[in-house]
Formats: C-alpha cells, sequence, structure tokens
C-alpha cells in the first residue's frame, strides 16, 4: 500500500506472517490467554508481541538486556522478564498464580526450550519457530502426556505451507500496519555491500526487531 515505503515492506512478510499463523491459523488466541513470548525482541518476537495485544492476549515477554524489554513493554507487553538475571519460569508462575502460561512462542532451542514447557499450564501449546541456540534438545514425552500439552512446529518456508495460504493473511497484516494499529520494528538499514557488517551484528545479539539491506548506490 502507498502508506508504506519499501523499507517497512521488506520488514513485513517474514517475521508478521510466522507471528501471524501461530497466534491465529494454527489455533486463534483466546481473550485473556497468557502467551509467554521468548525474545520477545527478535524480527518474530516484536510481531508477535503486537499481534498477540491485539487480539485480546495477555502478553508475558523475555529478553537478555532491559534496553530490549523497554521495546517489548513499548510494543505492549504486560510483563517483561530478563531471562539473563531472572528464572523466567519462577516469574511465570509468580505472575499466572501458580498455573503457568497458556501457550509459548519459542525460537531459541536448548535449555529455554525445555524449560518453556515447565512454563506451560496443563493444556497448554509449546509453538516452536527456531533454534537461535543452534540446538533442538529431545522433549520429555512424559511431560507431554501428564500436562496434556499440544506441540506445534512451525516453518514458513516448508512444506506443507504454500504462497496462496498466506495472501489472505499479509493482506490483514498489510491494512493493520496502514491503520496505525501495529508497526514493523526495524532495528537497522545496512547497504547491501556492508551484508558481512550485517552478519557480524546479528551474530553479536545486537537487533532489535528487523535488519534492512537495501541495494547499495
Amino acid at each position: 500500500p502507498a502508506p508504506i515505503s519499501f523499507v517497512e515492506a521488506a520488514a513485513v512478510p517474514v517475521i508478521f506472517l510466522t507471528a501471524y499463523h501461530m497466534l491465529k491459523t494454527l489455533a486463534p488466541v483466546r481473550p485473556g490467554e497468557n502467551i509467554l513470548i521468548q525474545a520477545a525482541a527478535s524480527g518474530v518476537g516484536t510481531a508477535a508481541v503486537q499481534l498477540a495485544k491485539l487480539w485480546g492476549g495477555r502478553v508475558l515477554a523475555t529478553a537478555s538486556t532491559d534496553e530490549k524489554l523497554d521495546l517489548a513493554c513499548r510494543l505492549g507487553a504486560d510483563e517483561c522478564i530478563n531471562y539473563a538475571e531472572e528464572d523466567f519460569v519462577a516469574e511465570v508462575m509468580g505472575h499466572t498464580a501458580g498455573v503457568g502460561v497458556d501457550r509459548v512462542l519459542e525460537c531459541v532451542g536448548g535449555e529455554v526450550l525445555l524449560k518453556s514447557m515447565d512454563a506451560l499450564a496443563p493444556g497448554g501449546r509449546l509453538m516452536i519457530y527456531g533454534r537461535a541456540s543452534g540446538e533442538l534438545p529431545a522433549l520429555p514425552p512424559e511431560q507431554i502426556f501428564a500436562k496434556n500439552l499440544h506441540v506445534t512446529g512451525f516453518n514458513l518456508g516448508g512444506a506443507p505451507w504454500q504462497q496462496e495460504q498466506h495472501r489472505k493473511a499479509i493482506g490483514e497484516i498489510l491494512d493493520l500496519v496502514v491503520d496505525g494499529k501495529i508497526k514493523p520494528v526495524i532495528s537497522k538499514v545496512f547497504p547491501m555491500v556492508k551484508v558481512a557488517e550485517v552478519h557480524e551484528y546479528l551474530a553479536n545479539r545486537q537487533t532489535m526487531g528487523k535488519v534492512i539491506l537495501v541495494p547499495s548506490q
């Protein structure tokens, strides 16, 4: 749409479609649902915080620095947890009267993935869409069936997802951007010739939101 710049538009599809499908297509958010969003200052995290709040969820957000948590709070998160300094499972239980959350959006993997299961209420949903740590440990089946958990994997670019499944969703997302109800968070814009610097920037975990590459002048 005309009101959206090309740079803003570039920041929308991957992160907002990923968040949209996890929060609406696969299992629509219920009003008042407690949703734990790991890495809430990441690209998908910033999109998920906004959509979860828009659709009536109560958002508990984690991040590794106060600066990243400030961003999550500004985007609408109800509770912000510094997982580098606090036990996020204990914090989740404290914010949910010991019950746990109804859903976790998880992209870190490793120990964070396993602890995310501990943070779920009975009947909760664990939605896995990445492994930033590089590790995907085996999930304990006894915990899955004992707590009646739902475990869902989501890969935007993998089968069976096809372009036609995204058309309606991206149209709805762009309308929300134009109406000012959600916004892409852009961490930094780089010219294409500095792509090596971008990889270093990402590897150092400096980003908040989306990094955009533009054609070099």
